[in-house]
């Protein structure tokens, strides 16, 4: 039997831990409080960080249309307001796939090709085949190429890829659509065929994490070529990418490096794997990547189309707006394109072009896309930002736009046109 003053006593020590825990609870519901109501809120609609540096009114204009972005997001927050950024040379300075290939050269990491035939990279010329297999013989058994051990097989095939050509300066590719194809672009595709996606994101943080290490202006050696061997991502694009998230914008990396490789770096300024548009690889029935590339618009599976020109708008009309068809290669209506994009080249024109308020481009005095940028042609605007990393003073002198600043699909360089009608030269 319980003593009579047991319950009581256990009573009156429960109800005075009640006490205290409401008041407890009750002090911290206070603090929070204070601390919410004096803790500085995010501005709304999002701004550029004003302690980053821009190129005269650029960052005004880009506020406003931060500011026209929130906005209808706010009204209309189901509607798609999507933005998209090329990477290298825009997003960061340098290029991150030319870094991955150059450490799969010096590394020894590429892979020898199927019955060591060179002639399954597609439109390597028969000289450029001769070339690389009398340089580059595999030793018996081995599974790499021999880049590590050997300068001159590691020579051709930097070549091959820096200046579409062999060592001696001979043209190593042709026969290509140069507004659907860039060898040097696919090639990194092919000296990473054989590992499996999740192998390929592996390398790509390690060369990322040691590049962004490395210092500005640094090189090293590739055969005998002196490359760059650092990266940086620029600033103000991280701000300028962040704020457009904020503000309620889909962003999407549309790039012509691998997409396994975009992917590593991209995360780095919170763009998910799921957002990027990069080269894609077909894969065997191992997983592993392969020398083919997946299909866009007319282009089939295993045909030659890159996210380069003109197929970075088949791909953004395929992966962002979900267009399968044949004709995903065409302009799409203007409620179905980006309001805003981001480049460096004439690379991204025909994505540029399709931006319905806004092209940014980073100033590297490229001919095609200045030719553009300066006349201001389309609904859209114009801003020619010079790169935040060792900017080149602005060319004063005209581009040839009525006659040599815009390439054609056979690869010469002739007037660049705006609806039926060349550009003057600015």
């Amino acid at each position: 039997m319980l003593r009579p003053s047991y319950r009581p006593n256990v009573i009156k020590k429960r109800a005075t831990a009640s006490v205290l825990f409401a008041s407890l609870l009750a002090l911290a519901l206070a603090i929070g409080a204070l601390v919410y109501l004096n803790y500085p809120s995010e501005p709304w609609p999002p701004t550029l960080d004003p302690n980053l540096s821009w190129h005269a009114d650029n960052r005004a204009r880009l506020d406003a249309l931060l500011a026209t972005v929130a906005d209808t997001h706010t009204k209309t927050p189901d509607q798609r307001q999507v933005a998209v950024f090329d990477w290298d040379n825009t997003m960061i300075a340098n290029d991150v796939g030319a870094a991955t290939v150059h450490h799969m050269l010096r590394a020894g990491g590429v892979r020898r090709l199927p019955d060591d035939d060179w002639g399954a990279i597609p439109y390597l010329t028969a000289t450029a085949q001769a070339r690389l297999a009398a340089v580059c013989p595999p030793q018996p058994d081995a599974i790499h190429l021999p880049t590590s051990a050997s300068v001159g097989c590691a020579d051709e095939l930097v070549h091959l890829y820096e200046k579409r050509t062999l060592a001696d300066g001979m043209p190593a590719f042709s026969g290509y659509d140069h507004r659907r194809y860039k060898p040097s672009a696919a090639l990194q595709v092919h000296l990473l065929a054989g590992y499996r996606p999740a192998d390929v994101r592996d390398i790509a943080g390690r060369v990322v994490a040691a590049a962004l290490a490395a210092p500005v202006g640094s090189k090293h050696a590739v055969g005998r070529i002196q490359v760059p061997a650092w990266l940086r991502i620029y600033p103000q694009m991280a701000d300028l990418l962040s704020a457009m998230q904020r503000a309620g914008a889909e962003v999407w990396i549309v790039s012509a490096s691998p997409q396994e490789v975009v992917e590593v770096i991209a995360a780095r300024v919170g763009v998910p794997a799921d957002r990027v548009v990069g080269i894609r690889a077909l894969k065997d029935d191992q997983g592993r990547l392969r020398r083919r590339l997946q299909g866009c618009g007319p282009v089939p599976d295993g045909g030659g189309l890159l996210t380069y020109i003109d197929g970075k708008r088949c791909w953004i009309n395929k992966v962002i707006y979900g267009d399968k068809s044949a004709d995903a290669m065409t302009r799409a209506p203007a409620d179905r394109r980006p309001l805003f994009a981001a480049g460096d080249t004439g690379t991204d024109i025909s994505m540029l072009l399709d931006a319905t308020r806004l092209r940014l481009v980073i100033d590297r005095q490229n001919p095609a896309v200045l030719c553009h940028a300066r006349h201001d042609v389309g609904p859209g605007h114009w801003l020619v930002q010079p790169r935040f990393l060792q900017p080149r003073p602005m060319r004063t002198q005209p581009y040839p736009c009525s006659s040599a600043a815009c390439v054609a699909a056979d690869g010469r360089l002739g007037p660049c046109i705006y609806n039926g009608e060349a550009l003057a030269d600015r």
